[in-house]
């Protein structure tokens, strides 16, 4: 909560009306702010990327077909908001592939499935869902995020070669 109110001060003095002294991060704040939060992140990355197993293919699957399925609706969420807009191709594109996932997924992933499924439920003597399922979660969250990952980066690299090769062009023919 800190860091919520810490990043954005001004625009939290200014939905409140205040009117008295402006409200200025120095740069040895912002520093802290940002090393703590890339702390924060890692950690839970790491922490992540240590827990997962990948127990089955299937899970993978999964996850490869809820990232399909990510992909199709955004695609189809941007054609619909930008129907009669002005944007350009490219413009569409980029805010096609820029989705990854990430901290929020991971802390979900992480910390809520035994909270979800309530630990210990067991449905065969010998067998616990919980734990089965809590696999499920992490392995298809990581797929999730890391999919995500890979699809924003490579989409925006295609992008941005092809921004680049036709601007290269046009000047050409100048």
């Amino acid at each position: 909560m800190f860091g919520l109110v810490l990043g954005n001060g001004k625009k939290i003095l200014k939905m409140i009306n205040y009117q008295h002294e402006g409200f200025e991060m120095d740069n040895e704040t912002k520093q802290f702010h940002g090393l703590t939060s890339f702390v924060i992140r890692t950690f839970f990355f790491v922490y992540l990327g240590m827990i997962v197993t990948f127990r089955s293919l299937n899970f993978i699957i999964f996850g490869i077909v809820i990232l399909i399925i990510l992909l199709i609706v955004r695609y189809l969420a941007i054609y619909i908001s930008t129907y009669k807009g002005c944007f350009e191709t490219n413009d569409k594109q980029v805010l096609t592939v820029m989705m990854p996932r990430g901290l929020a997924a991971a802390i979900l992933a992480i910390s809520f499935t035994p909270l979800i499924l309530g630990a210990g439920t067991s449905t065969a003597p010998g067998y616990n869902l919980a734990v089965e399922m809590q696999g499920l979660f992490m392995d298809v969250a990581f797929v999730v995020i890391l999919g995500t990952a890979i699809i924003t980066t490579i989409g925006v690299s295609i992008i941005c070669h092809y921004e680049t090769k036709k601007t290269k062009e046009s000047e050409n023919e100048k």
